[in-house]
């Protein structure tokens, strides 16, 4: 889909942004636009000439110093380990859990949650940890339904999160090409009609390994084999 966006200096980068220095304000939505010479034109008063502008590529992984992959669990427990989770917000109170659940340890006592969609969504989000480190990739299709969609906002926190977790496996098939993690593909089209365009497009990027800078910076720091 031909969908961009137009960021400040200090927001993180993606393949789809426009990075400019100059704040861009006053704009409704719906106001139109036109690319003419190389040129952006937003109403009458923006102009922004793209014939000198700089082409961002994602940061990539050094293939000849990546880590064991069998040390990968290892590695994401140590980085976890240092980050204070006690704040995260939405799907992030799921990490814990996870992390105790690689550790075959027991969960910790659940606290008992406000938000209607985080107590519907956990037994799937648990599953779906099972599901991956049990390795039986065929239920993923069934739990990522039920997913698909779920949340406010621009980007439902179902699509991130299963988003996510298809930004992994592809990125890790690239970095370990020995390894097959074709089973865990899920074909994305079925849900085109079950999420809104602007999330399905972005869904599409983080299967095909495309997401916003810090998110790359983190996966090749877990991959590259460089200590946290």
């Amino acid at each position: 889909s031909e969908l961009f966006w137009i960021i400040s200096e200090d927001v993180p980068m993606h393949r789809r942004a426009l990075k400019i220095s100059t704040p861009l304000s006053g704009h409704q939505a719906g106001a139109p636009f036109h690319v003419q010479d190389q040129r952006l034109m937003i109403d009458p008063s923006f102009v922004y000439d793209m014939e000198h502008v700089s082409v961002w590529s994602a940061p990539s992984i050094d293939q000849n110093n990546t880590a064991d992959i069998s040390d990968i669990s290892m590695r994401i427990q140590t980085l976890f380990s240092s980050l204070d989770l006690r704040e995260a917000k939405g799907f992030g109170n799921f990490i814990p859990n996870i992390l105790r659940l690689a550790r075959n340890e027991p969960p910790c006592p659940q606290a008992e949650s406000s938000d209607p969609i985080l107590v519907f969504v956990r037994p799937y989000i648990m599953d779906m940890a099972s599901t991956c480190l049990e390795n039986q990739p065929a239920q993923t299709l069934q739990i990522a339904n039920a997913l698909i969609g779920l949340g406010a906002g621009l980007t439902p926190s179902g699509d991130d999160f299963l988003g996510g977790l298809l930004f992994a496996v592809k990125t890790l098939q690239a970095v370990y090409s020995d390894s097959d993690f074709s089973n865990y593909g899920i074909p994305i089209d079925i849900y085109r009609s079950q999420t809104h365009l602007i999330s399905f497009t972005l869904l599409q990027d983080l299967v095909n390994g495309h997401t916003i800078e810090p998110l790359h910076h983190i996966i090749n720091g877990i991959l590259g084999g460089k200590s946290f």
